[in-house]
């Protein structure tokens, strides 16, 4: 969070021009126009950038967020491809399993934008919500000020309609309408110099945030474009060739096995033979149900 600091000078200038401005200042009805419209006018400045910069951010925060979304589902994708490479061999493997490589690369490298527009975009912007709050403070404290004048002001104009002659109770009010308007002058400095730096500071901040945005996408799509250009030379070894051949090797034991079979039928490798009944077994087994 920021704050501006008012510097201002003070001397006799400001009590010179005070008292040259007893007998020729606005009456209090001018100041109060004048202080309305200087004030709404702050007031619309710091409230245009309040809403626009929480807008950003939060317009900003919806990107990285939908962002991270994208991310997950490449790295479903990842795992997709390492699946299927699984049960892949040769060159074939080796190309899934490279691709695969440059997309999970790709997406580390999309986290990292994810984080830089997070930290340097997103939060400098989210900031100024009490960065206007606390130039909403300033221009409450100048009111204030400006206030007093206007009233002391108010009073003055109507001691010198109602009792003209009596010099010494407008003598009074013309000094206590001196002190108020001096203390007017150097708080009306003090903000001038607040919102001057509020206004330059805004400004380069929305150029840093929006120069991070922007560099931020660049680096990521220039990675891109390199690890793209990795995944399509993976893509491009792979050999329709090789595939057929190795599938080929894989089938032909298999068919050889089948006709083996359909010209030797007879019990699988591997298993014994079922056993079959003798004379004797089968008498005894005649002899047994004899009996019982």
């Amino acid at each position: 969070a920021c704050e501006f600091k008012a510097t201002g000078s003070e001397g006799n200038l400001y009590s010179i021009v005070g008292l040259a401005s007893m007998s020729t200042g606005p009456s209090a009805e001018e100041l109060k126009v004048q202080l309305v419209s200087e004030e709404r006018f702050l007031e619309d400045r710091i409230n245009h950038v309040e809403r626009n910069f929480a807008a950003l951010a939060t317009d900003l925060g919806a990107v990285a967020r939908k962002t991270a979304r994208l991310r997950d589902k490449g790295d479903r994708l990842v795992k997709t491809l390492q699946d299927f490479a699984s049960n892949e061999s040769g060159g074939t493997k080796d190309s899934l399993e490279g691709m695969a490589e440059c997309l999970s690369a790709l997406e580390n490298c999309q986290q990292l934008k994810i984080d830089r527009l997070e930290t340097k975009v997103v939060k400098p912007l989210l900031e100024y919500e009490y960065v206007c709050k606390k130039a909403k403070e300033e221009l409450r404290a100048s009111h204030s000020v400006r206030e007093k004048e206007v009233n002391k002001q108010r009073n003055l104009d109507r001691v010198r309609i109602r009792d003209p002659a009596n010099r010494k109770r407008i003598s009074q009010f013309e000094s206590e309408l001196q002190k108020v308007k001096i203390e007017r002058m150097r708080s009306s400095r003090a903000l001038e110099e607040y919102i001057e730096a509020f206004e330059r500071k805004r400004t380069q901040d929305f150029k840093e945030s929006f120069s991070e945005m922007i560099l931020a996408q660049m680096a990521f799509h220039a990675k891109a474009l390199e690890l793209y250009t990795a995944a399509h030379q993976h893509l491009g070894v792979m050999s329709d060739e090789e595939t057929v051949q190795l599938f080929l090797r894989g089938l032909h034991p298999r068919r050889q096995a089948a006709v083996e079979a359909s010209l030797y039928p007879g019990p699988a490798r591997g298993n014994s033979p079922v056993p079959t009944p003798t004379h004797s077994s089968h008498r005894q087994s005649s002899s047994q149900h004899a009996t019982n």
